[in-house]
């Protein structure tokens, strides 16, 4: 019987990729504070799990 193929078996790693978003969306909220008051200012909608966000123009 052929085992199914999954995610894992493909070379994909899920923990890695989620690992590095935390990182690079960690990097990316420093930007925030230099937009504070300005174009482009990054605005917290709600705070809540959706991590929506807008941006002020």
């Amino acid at each position: 019987m052929q085992e199914r193929s999954n995610y894992e078996n493909s070379g994909v790693n899920i923990k890695l990729g989620d690992d590095a978003s935390k990182v690079l969306y960690e990097a990316a909220k420093l930007t925030w504070k230099n937009r504070k008051g300005n174009l482009g200012e990054v605005v917290e909608i709600f705070s809540d799990f959706s991590g929506l966000r807008a941006v002020n123009v």
